[in-house]
């Protein structure tokens, strides 16, 4: 008797591997499954077993009391909605609460921050300071690690707003106190914000959106741009030597005196902006990007033809390059 036990679990075991083996054959004859991909089959078809057998008790009972399916499905629809409706606002309840804890901590993040600042100006005199000495290397440090806690957050332009208006970071007559070289700031909402001679040099600013911005002489070598919106933007005297350019739109930008060498402007929209006076322009930057009959060329380039083409047609285009 002991024997024999082992010996039906060992069939049993078996069996149930050549049924597993026989599904996935089933199913899938053909395809060659990585591991995560089998493992989400097997937990489907043992979910499916389950349904099954889940299902099948009602219907065994319905039998003796000539009760179907449908009716044990019209006595249980109503608490199983009810049931669906009670799960649903819990996790919405719980998102909610997630949500307001994370803006929470943003607020108190930022609160610190600016409090920590204003205590430095104060009494360290931390206008006076000079770039790359202990109070501007600790303010950086403090700085950088504010922006990565904001990271993506409506208050990282609060932030910036405070280091340019506080004159810490650069202006078109002031000297940067603080490094923000390398800064993350994606997502940077700040439209019509004035940022004149701001030094920002392998910032991360991309899908930022600073339509009208006011960016004259402002250092942005090798900032990443990509698919920010800069429409209408001042950008005279702007330095944007191998600035990463990507899908920007800078339709209607003032780029007088601006400098574009090496920066990458694949896609980037150039519908009716004078580049006249650009400075470090060339051929091929031009011919990877969208354009129109309003659009400004320097005397020593030519229009691309492809300029006289809808939109929509340069960008698929422009597609077909990549």
């Amino acid at each position: 008797m002991t024997q024999q036990a082992p010996n039906t679990r060992a069939r049993l075991v078996r069996l149930l591997n050549l049924i597993r083996f026989e599904l996935r054959q089933a199913l899938v004859p053909h395809w060659p499954l990585h591991e995560d991909e089998v493992w989400l089959l097997e937990s489907v078809v043992r979910w499916t077993i389950r349904i099954v057998v889940v299902l099948s008790i009602p219907v065994l009972i319905g039998y003796a009391y000539d009760i179907t399916l449908w009716d044990w499905m019209k006595l249980l629809i109503v608490p199983l909605v009810i049931a669906g409706i009670g799960i649903w606002f819990n996790s919405q309840q719980r998102a909610g609460e997630t949500q307001s804890a994370e803006r929470r901590a943003e607020d108190d993040a930022l609160e610190a921050y600016l409090n920590d600042m204003t205590t430095l100006m104060v009494d360290k005199a931390l206008r006076k300071a000079q770039l790359g000495d202990d109070l501007s290397t600790a303010v950086r440090a403090r700085t950088l690690t504010v922006l990565n806690r904001l990271f993506r957050s409506v208050h990282n332009r609060e932030v910036l707003r405070f280091l340019y208006e506080s004159k810490l970071i650069g202006t078109t007559e002031d000297h940067p106190v603080v490094n923000l070289r390398g800064a993350a700031l994606p997502e940077l909402y700040a439209p019509g914000a004035n940022l004149q001679g701001v030094n920002l040099p392998l910032t991360n600013l991309s899908d930022a959106i600073l339509p009208d911005a006011q960016l004259q002489e402002a250092k942005l070598q090798e900032a990443r741009l990509g698919e920010a919106w800069l429409a209408g933007a001042k950008l005279r005297g702007a330095q944007l030597q191998r600035a990463w350019l990507y899908k920007v739109d800078l339709q209607g930008a003032d780029l007088t005196g601006a400098n574009l060498q090496e920066a990458k402007i694949f896609e980037a929209n150039l519908l009716g902006v004078d580049l006249s006076r650009t400075v470090g322009l060339t051929q091929a930057q031009l011919d990877v990007a969208l354009g129109d009959q309003e659009t400004q060329v320097p005397d020593y380039l030519e229009r691309p033809k492809a300029w006289i083409m809808p939109i929509e047609e340069q960008r698929l285009r422009l597609s077909q390059l990549r």
